[in-house]
């Protein structure tokens, strides 16, 4: 393989220890300086430049360090790390490559640690890792000082452990009990990483110094077997939900080193503005209000994107036309072009235009989310192309969600654009009501639920919670997707649902002034589960250096094959029901781990390889590596009344 030449860095002394060193270890087959390492250091740089603080990058493999540099190996034979579909023969070689790779990332990052200390005492780290690169993190982090560190991020590891997600149904699933590190982890059956999961994985000490992001299907950490998924965390702009964290967490360590105090909030905005002709008279008025809304939310560390529409029979497609990568100056020099031309009649292709935004944009998580429409029309409902308003609402909903606030003239405050701002989470206002609409937009309060999915079986009960509730703030509940808010004025709800649902719920903060913001999050209730993907029966067969592995399955759509600390990638059951692996070490360990047809992983299954004199290795559950053991932790809190349980409690 080869490596990226880099110079190495300067030993550091005392006149030039850095306060923060900040380190990023890559994922399998990515060169240094790729896209993961180049998100993080982007990332972090945005959120920490303003600080006084000085600090400098550091990405394992750059240089020896007492002789180790981490080379994050490809697996699978593959030059991107990414897993293969294999065949009934295949070696097991770079499996062990893989177990050396990561050996060396772990005593480079230890060494290079160790180098910094000795010569600058009072310098913190920041540390963070990809895929293999999170599994040489997360196997260090006991042997670190936490009072030398500010924070840890890992994304995508392997060797996750979430025990809140062990069981059916597990308490994650239900709402409750979440690790302290649980950063962003939307699948609440993610329990244990591909390869097994460390076991407590944040060590004593890092308690508020550790998150973890997975990815909601991603193959190596949740209990789905997605690739796209575990390859999406910089697209998905997780980096910069790590970064915020990261950020605050520097800013408690060194809270005199900022010259601006915190932002509140953020924003991502896409203004959607209505460019037919009946807009010639008016046009201006609206790319002042845009340009407001954007400078205000620039002004608060958010992100804005433009869109113009029209009507899909007489004009075509709504056009993007600045993304939320634009600065303030690229948005104001492409909003300054922005000319009024077609349209055909009244009605306008809103509905067409607000889901194509919706579904284009990358939303950051953990941010408010907010579409203003700009129009003096009203629009089709359903669209031209069959774009409903329910559509829109339920993408609305489940960006977490997007509320909609329109800005129209008086005409056209009616019932549909109510019904839209209103399902929503959104408000209506006339043109000259825009002052009080963009406090409302930019200045609302933020509120987030303590899970983005929750799943389980009629006559559960569910614990619906405010992540972090303020007294300033009243909370009310919609727990069947409706719009309609029934519960209200709590911060966390008990209940139980007598009926299968596929759908969301929805809280929604206001504050003393009236401005409100709304979180939602997905719900799947049903009456039956899928069944399980089982192993029945595995055996291995030694020989020289290669081991014949027969197994029997139920309910299986994908089999994964792991040997050691490498997936080496999937076997198809149907048409397979035996493998061959070659170049085998006697004593690794070789495991198998099912998926049912819905994704779902099932109970994993250890082989140990022995040496030739042992003809065979049989079944073995391993049970660390139990997705979903027969009993179910204790949920907290208690449900009161659990004999006869209400509905729902307010709490």
């Amino acid at each position: 393989m080869l490596f990226s030449s880099v110079t190495p860095p300067p030993r550091a002394n005392a006149s030039s220890c850095d306060d923060l060193k900040i380190i990023f270890a890559r994922g399998s087959g990515e060169p240094l300086g790729g896209s993961s390492a180049a998100a993080w250091q982007r990332e972090l740089d945005a959120q920490l430049q303003s600080s006084q603080l000085s600090y400098s990058f550091y990405e394992l493999g750059s240089a020896p360090q007492a002789g180790a540099q981490y080379p994050a190996v490809a697996i699978s034979g593959s030059t991107d790390g990414v897993l293969t579909m294999l065949g009934a023969l295949f070696s097991a070689g770079s499996a062990y490559d893989f177990g050396d790779s990561v050996a060396a990332g772990v005593r480079e990052l230890q060494s290079y640690i160790s180098t910094v200390s000795a010569a600058c005492p009072e310098t913190k780290f920041i540390l963070g890792g990809y895929s293999q690169g999170a599994m040489v993190i997360s196997r260090t982090l006991p042997d670190l000082n936490p009072e030398q560190i500010i924070y840890t991020a890992t994304f995508g590891d392997p060797k996750l452990y979430l025990p809140e997600g062990a069981g059916l149904p597990s308490a994650a699933c239900l709402g409750r009990a979440y690790s302290s590190y649980r950063a962003y982890v939307p699948d609440c059956q993610a329990y244990l990483g591909v390869l097994g999961g460390y076991q407590p994985y944040e060590p004593v000490g890092f308690t508020g110094k550790l998150g973890t992001w997975c990815n909601q299907d991603d193959i190596m950490c949740s209990s789905g077997w997605s690739l796209a998924d575990h390859s999406a965390y910089v697209s998905e702009n997780l980096y910069y939900d790590a970064a915020v964290k990261i950020r605050a967490a520097v800013r408690s360590a060194y809270p005199d080193a900022w010259a601006t105090p915190a932002a509140t909030s953020t924003h991502d905005l896409a203004i959607l503005l209505d460019t037919t002709s009946s807009m010639q008279n008016m046009i201006d008025i609206y790319r002042s209000e845009a340009e407001r809304l954007a400078d205000q939310v620039y002004a608060s560390g958010g992100r804005v994107a433009l869109f113009e529409f029209r009507d899909l029979q007489f004009d075509g497609a709504p056009v993007e036309r600045c993304g939320f990568e634009c600065s303030r100056s690229e948005f104001l020099q492409t909003l300054a072009t922005i000319e009024v031309d077609g349209g055909g009649d009244a009605p306008e292709s809103v509905l067409s235009a607000s889901l194509f935004a919706m579904n284009t944009l990358k939303w950051r998580p953990n941010v408010t989310k907010t579409i203003v429409l700009l129009t003096d029309s009203g629009y089709l409902s359903p669209d031209r192309d069959g774009t409903t308003l329910a559509e829109v609402v339920q993408r609305s909903l489940e960006i977490d969600p997007v509320n909609f606030y329109i800005i129209t003239t008086s005409g056209f405050i009616g019932r549909n654009y109510t019904d839209l701002a209103e399902l929503t989470g959104g408000r209506v206002a006339q043109l000259d009501d825009r002052v009080s609409i963009t406090d409302a937009i930019v200045n609302r309060p933020t509120v987030a639920l303590t899970a983005p999915t929750y799943a389980g079986r009629v006559g559960y009960q569910f614990y619906f919670a405010v992540n972090s509730p303020s007294s300033d703030l009243r909370y009310d509940w919609d727990l069947d997707g409706d719009g309609q808010f029934e519960i209200t004025d709590t911060p966390a709800v008990l209940h139980a649902y007598s009926t299968a649902f596929t759908g969301f719920i929805q809280v929604r903060a206001t504050d003393a002034a009236g401005l409100s913001s709304t979180m939602s999050a997905a719900v799947t209730v049903t009456t039956a589960t899928e069944p399980a993907a089982v192993i029945t029966s595995a055996t291995a067969q030694l020989g020289a250096g290669s081991a014949t592995v027969n197994f029997s399955t139920m309910h299986t759509a994908k089999l994964l094959i792991a040997l050691d600390d490498a997936v080496l990638g999937f076997l198809d059951p149907s048409l397979h029901s035996a493998f061959t692996l070659t170049d085998i070490e006697t004593g690794s360990v070789l495991t198998l781990v099912p998926y049912n047809a819905a994704g779902q992983r099932g109970t994993s299954v250890t082989l140990k390889l022995g040496d030739a004199k042992s003809s065979t290795d049989s079944l073995s559950p391993d049970p660390a590596a139990s997705d979903h053991p027969t009993t179910s932790p204790s949920l907290t809190p208690k449900a009161p009344n659990a004999g006869a349980p209400p509905r729902h409690t307010n709490l």
